[in-house]
């Protein structure tokens, strides 16, 4: 029986899935210009011919995932934009985040890929995008603590310092969970949080 044109969509996306993942965990490992193309191939566990299918280069497979890593940076960002209160909101964002850390090889590698990408000398505009991007929810976080110590939930200090301070621990529990692996445990998001939070 010939496939229909959905199981050949769903192929195709399961092959993307696949030279994603290996791209993302090999350049989160030895960086973008150390890995190549057979090797995302041999741990996608597919053929080199299959990836040019889809993509035209390496550069091409790194600008598609660090597309989609605007795109969930985005979507953080945004959530740390909502109107819910602060306290509960920056909770169950950080539960989340923390939850990804722990179960979740694939954001940890995603923020080691953008502290790679930061530290290159490569000044293209995926970078600049993802600092733009970056600068933006440092921004968004700095917004929801002015509004938890305006309503009493959070404590006194400089909103922006507060941010950074937030932002980085966040960035460094992802590059030390890919670095130590198992045998790396991600704090609660309470314990990251209880500087910010009034007893």
């Amino acid at each position: 029986m010939p496939r229909t044109k959905e199981q050949f969509e769903q192929m195709r996306n399961e092959a993307r899935n696949k030279i994603h993942s290996a791209a993302l965990h090999l350049f989160a490992e030895k960086g973008v210009a150390a890995t190549s193309v057979q090797e995302i191939a041999e741990r996608a566990g597919i053929s080199t011919g299959l990836i040019y299918r889809y993509y035209t280069s390496k550069k091409d497979i790194y600008c598609n995932i660090i597309d989609g890593v605007l795109g969930d940076l985005k979507e953080i960002t945004d959530a740390f934009k909502s109107d819910a209160p602060p306290k509960l909101l920056i909770e169950q964002i950080f539960a989340a985040l923390c939850s990804s850390l722990e179960s979740n090889t694939g954001f940890s590698n995603m923020l080691v890929l953008m502290t790679h990408s930061f530290l290159s000398s490569n000044d293209d505009a995926w970078m600049k995008a993802l600092l733009d991007e970056d600068l933006s929810m440092i921004s968004a976080i700095e917004g929801l603590i002015k509004r938890g110590q305006a309503t009493g939930e959070f404590n006194e200090g400089n909103p922006r310092e507060m941010a950074s301070l937030v932002f980085s621990t966040i960035q460094g529990l992802g590059i030390m969970k890919a670095v130590l692996k198992e045998n790396f445990s991600v704090p609660p998001a309470s314990m990251i949080l209880s500087f910010l939070m009034k007893s």
